[in-house]
């Protein structure tokens, strides 16, 4: 005998079935079980092969404790997984605590492992991102090769260091408010970067600073074009690497270390966040030396967070080491 509650669900079946029909075609998002199962036992398998981890290339961030020598395999990680692909990486600090350097040490540890990157230079031009991309990897210091304080033939080993950093990072320069009157939306700015990063073919796109794409802020507007920026990233399987502001009352606070809380905007930069990492230099707050410079791991959705990684620093030459 069937009971009341059930002849009505079965009731309420029977009338959804020519709703289901009708709409069949667009039911894309629901998951078959089985192949949800094999997908995810694939990506079980991949992770047990160390196939599904990605470093961003700075040893003392990536991982515990590093050895020289010592393989990746066989190393305790710090971060998990990277810089992987559809997933986004959110960089934060106050003005001028170095957040493009770790940017840029985080570029060329990519370029090292092969891996392709868009970079949208939107703080700093294309060209001048590179000089220092070049001027990092060698060593050298910046503020002579702002100078101009350099030799001919230090100058062709420049040219070179450019031209093989090249092969790997590509440079989209600002092309947004261009025009006097130029009909602009966050919606029209992001299907510009759609397009790039799909015609490029990168490995990773990194916007920085990110917000100067945004020519709507206002919060609600903020937080959409960020979701359809995580929806792009998750869509063309590319790691999205951004930069954004603290809020300026960071002077204000009792404890300097930036914060998901404390980046300038909406709540959805940490939303979107797979990773934070926060960028601090004790110079800019206390009477210390300009040698130290930390990674703070504030969001980590899948490894451990409310971290801080102490690097030696050089300023002048954007070194990053020990951690």
């Amino acid at each position: 005998m069937t009971s009341g509650a059930d002849a009505s669900r079965i009731q309420g079946l029977a009338r959804a079935i020519p709703a289901s029909f009708d709409g069949w075609g667009t039911r894309k998002h629901l998951l078959d079980p089985d192949e949800l199962v094999r997908t995810q036992t694939e990506d079980i398998r991949k992770r047990m092969d160390g196939r599904t981890i990605y470093p961003f290339g700075i040893r003392g961030l990536d991982f515990y404790d590093p050895v020289p020598g010592q393989s990746a395999k066989t190393a305790r990680r710090r971060i998990l997984p990277g810089a992987a692909p559809g997933r986004v990486t959110v960089v934060t600090g106050s003005t001028k605590s170095g957040k493009s350097t770790v940017i840029g040490r985080c570029v060329l540890g990519l370029a090292r492992q092969k891996r392709h990157t868009l970079y949208g230079a939107w703080e700093k031009s294309g060209g001048m991102t590179l000089e220092l991309l070049a001027c990092m990897s060698l060593g050298w210091s910046r503020a002579e090769l702002m100078e101009g304080k350099i030799t001919e033939e230090q100058l062709l080993v420049m040219s070179q260091k450019m031209s093989e950093i090249s092969v790997y990072v590509r440079f989209m320069e600002n092309p947004f408010r261009r025009s006097i009157g130029e009909k602009t939306s966050n919606a029209r700015n992001l299907d510009l970067i759609h397009g790039y990063i799909a015609d490029s073919g990168c490995d990773v796109f990194v916007g920085d600073l990110f917000e100067r794409c945004l020519v709507d802020d206002e919060p609600n507007e903020e937080k959409q074009a960020l979701l359809r920026f995580q929806a792009m990233i998750e869509e063309l399987q590319v790691h999205g690497l951004i930069a954004a502001q603290q809020k300026k009352d960071v002077s204000m606070r009792p404890d300097k270390h930036p914060t998901p809380e404390g980046i300038k905007g909406s709540g959805a930069w940490s939303e979107i966040a797979d990773l934070v990492l926060g960028i601090y230099r004790p110079y800019q707050w206390k009477p210390v030396p300009d040698n130290i410079i930390e990674i703070g791991i504030p969001l980590q959705r899948d490894g451990k967070d409310m971290l801080a990684v102490e690097f030696d620093w050089d300023a002048d030459r954007g070194m990053i080491s020990g951690g």
